[in-house]
């Protein structure tokens, strides 16, 4: 038997094959899936993401942009249920829907946008930590950390 196929490019028609219609309207991916559970496929570039090729042929360019799920449906990739946002809301999702499990040290990274916004807005770090699944004085540590880390001014 041969490689698998590597598409060249991803439209509908390439799609629906590979689909199933859920009675909440996601169009559910049944080719192969990454850890996390979202579709992937192998392209002339590498693997890609179904979400992100089914936001692309069916409503435009994402950029830099991070493609989120209204449905919360990692293997979902009706362009209906797909939006944009940056990393941070991204991460904001992820932490709003649960998504996230219980994030490790160095982990944290990803998400001190959020973080910051967060205590910006009077959050206590333990109740971050909550959220986030890890102790306050993980937060508290990470912005210390970080804080130290910038480059002092030059005036």
């Amino acid at each position: 038997m041969g490689r698998p196929k590597k598409y060249e490019s991803f439209d509908v028609a390439g799609l629906a094959p590979h689909v199933i219609q859920t009675t909440g309207g996601c169009w559910e991916w049944q080719g192969a899936r990454n850890k996390d559970g979202y579709g992937a496929v192998g392209i002339r570039d590498g693997n890609q993401r179904v979400h992100r090729l089914s936001y692309e042929a069916n409503i435009g360019p994402i950029g830099d942009m991070c493609v989120l799920h209204s449905c919360d449906n990692p293997p979902c990739c009706n362009p209906l249920h797909l939006f944009l946002g940056t990393h941070a809301e991204n991460m904001a999702d992820c932490v709003s829907k649960r998504r996230h499990g219980k994030l490790g040290k160095g982990v944290l990274e990803g998400f001190m946008d959020v973080i910051r916004a967060y205590r910006s807005a009077g959050m206590t770090h333990d109740a971050i930590g909550r959220m986030l699944g890890v102790n306050g004085s993980a937060i508290r540590h990470r912005l210390a950390v970080v804080a130290s880390m910038k480059e002092p001014d030059d005036a």
